[in-house]
């Protein structure tokens, strides 16, 4: 009895996956992995209606991240009286306090 659910399992879970690489054969890598996000929870006989309805989406998600603003945060602008003093975020704290120290001292 239980070797027969397995073997039923096995058989639902291969067909499976033919209609997937069936249906995602033509996307490429990253909307591959989108469109596997938005179906791994769908019913198999439902694969191929919900393919129809996304794949205009993801495709042209591609199209549009590309035109995205990327948020840059690898620098920081301090400003100290009339000048403005551009450092890295990478740099340690201690180096900060020492050029300060230095720049309050006079020394260049």
């Amino acid at each position: 009895m239980e070797a027969k659910k397995e073997a039923k399992l096995r058989e639902e879970l291969l067909e499976r996956n033919e209609s997937l690489n069936k249906l995602l054969s033509p996307l490429n890598k990253d909307q591959r992995k989108i469109m596997q996000k938005l179906l791994e929870s769908t019913p198999t006989q439902k694969l191929e209606e919900n393919f129809k309805k996304y794949v205009g989406k993801v495709v042209n998600e591609d199209f549009r991240h590309d035109k995205r603003n990327v948020l840059n945060e690898t620098t920081k602008i301090e400003y100290d009286g009339n000048r403005g003093q551009t450092s890295k975020l990478t740099e340690s704290k201690e180096d900060d306090s020492v050029t300060r120290l230095k720049s309050l001292a006079g020394i260049k």
